[in-house]
């Protein structure tokens, strides 16, 4: 019964971080690698997104984090723009009771997201490292590309295509130059994915609301069981 109640409370609460920002990461095996796939894949599929996206977040997730769950990103380029970012955006998270500590505001998880610009599309309230949970980085990314991809189609600045939706979520601008694409667009072009293909509101699924989202955020991580890395 102990063993039970104490699995349904850590569910209610995102999975941690896989050790520190000045600590070495885990060793990762191929096991773990194949249970985030399988995650990646289940959430998307549960929140209605199609198969070429769960595709796309893979991919993404390979080369951003090897799938490794709870990443905290160390090299150089990582904690340095993640310092100039918190400088430039404090004022977003008034309130955040987070917010004057600049060490937590790195950069997190499956995809390399950085704190600063991607708690506020969780919750402008969280604990930046909500990121290091899989399934609160796969519903973030899936919001990310929504708006991106709604916002090329209403202006026309360029296509909505795979490789410029995903430019727009990993670089914050929209419509980059090729050559910031071109690496992107091998990747993709190997794993079978058409980095040209426009992508649709289908494609992309139903973003939970936000008064919804810890509840569905709570039930696909006890659906999928993600392994705690702190366990």
């Amino acid at each position: 019964m102990l063993s039970t109640y104490l699995l349904a409370a850590a569910l209610t609460r995102p999975a941690p971080c896989a050790h520190a920002l000045d600590t070495p990461r885990p060793r990762l095996s191929r096991a773990e690698q194949i249970r985030t796939a399988r995650l990646i894949r289940a959430v998307v599929d549960e929140t209605g997104g199609s198969d070429t996206f769960a595709d796309v977040l893979v991919l993404v997730a390979k080369r951003e984090s090897s799938l490794q769950p709870g990443l905290v990103h160390r090299l150089p380029a990582d904690t340095r723009g993640s310092a100039a970012a918190w400088r430039h955006t404090r004022g977003l998270y008034d309130g955040n009771p987070f917010a004057a500590d600049a060490e937590r505001w790195q950069t997190y998880g499956l995809f390399g997201m950085n704190s600063n610009y991607f708690t506020q599309v969780w919750d402008r309230t969280a604990d930046p490292q909500v990121l290091c949970d899989a399934v609160v980085d796969v519903l973030v990314y899936q919001r990310a590309a929504q708006r991106i991809a709604a916002k090329l189609r209403r202006t026309g600045a360029c296509a909505a295509t795979w490789a410029n939706v995903h430019a727009g979520v990993s670089g914050g601008k929209l419509c980059p130059p090729e050559a910031r694409l071109a690496d992107f667009r091998r990747r993709a072009s190997k794993a079978g994915i058409d980095p040209d293909r426009l992508v649709t509101a289908a494609d992309l699924g139903r973003s939970p609301a936000p008064g919804e989202q810890e509840a569905v955020r709570a039930r696909l991580r006890a659906m999928n069981m993600q392994p705690s890395p702190a366990s």
